[in-house]
């Protein structure tokens, strides 16, 4: 008829998911982060290892360090949560501060 409201029926929902995720916020010493993080650019650099990051030493003279070789050099007992990503993101804000040039070794991986 003319005029009756036609209800919908409710959605279907889906089932709850169980996700473990952290709960709280992580709490990282990002300025020790930053200083673990340029000591080991400036040691490795010293003596060339060939990689991905250039690091000019305060002398100028150019010389390269991998991300992967930096990672290894944090200090796990310092920073027990950090994350690669931690470190990447510390690595821009010294790429940043101390104008180093960051460039990859021309190896796309993942993505589409």
């Amino acid at each position: 008829a003319a005029g009756e409201v036609e209800m919908i029926h409710k959605p279907k929902t889906a089932q709850k998911i169980a996700i473990d995720y952290a709960r709280t916020a992580k709490k990282i010493d990002i300025k020790g982060l930053k200083q673990s993080l340029w000591t080991s650019l400036e040691a490795g650099s010293m003596g060339d290892v060939g990689g991905d990051y250039e690091c000019p030493p305060p002398g100028g003279e150019g010389g390269s360090v991998l991300f992967s070789e930096c990672m290894k050099k944090v200090d796990g007992a310092a920073f027990p949560d950090v994350s690669v990503s931690y470190c990447f993101i510390c690595l821009l804000h010294l790429a940043n501060e101390k104008s180093l040039t960051i460039f990859g070794d021309g190896q796309e991986r993942g993505g589409d």
